[in-house]
């Protein structure tokens, strides 16, 4: 049985990717919301569902960050990123249902800017 200082765990990398591509999907969800100036329910349902797996990713590496002993880098660099990748997701999110409550039907160039 031998030691080695290095960590097996790679799962942290995996759960950063699906994060990431999460937090594409959100953004091309939301250029589709501006874009079209519609708010139809499919389209919210979808960045509801993407916000949701979002937080279940990043409840994922948070549990695994406090079981994990040795991290293959620094704990709160892991939770710093973690939180990131959850804010984008929450604030694409919170701006397109903030956007069907308000009604704002128009194509703004400085919202397709963002």
């Amino acid at each position: 049985m031998g030691f080695s200082f290095m960590p097996k765990e790679s799962d942290f990398f995996m759960l950063f990717s699906k994060q990431a591509d999460l937090a594409v999907s959100a953004a091309a969800c939301f250029v589709e919301i501006a874009s079209k100036g519609v708010y139809d329910d499919e389209v919210v349902q979808k960045m509801h569902t993407l916000e949701h797996q979002a937080d279940e990713i990043t409840h994922t590496i948070i549990e695994k960050l406090n079981k994990t002993f040795i991290t293959p880098f620094d704990r709160e660099d892991i939770y710093s990123l973690t939180m990131e990748f959850d804010s984008v997701v929450d604030i694409l999110y919170t701006i397109a249902n903030r956007m069907k409550v308000y009604k704002i039907n128009e194509i703004n160039p400085d919202l397709m800017e963002f």
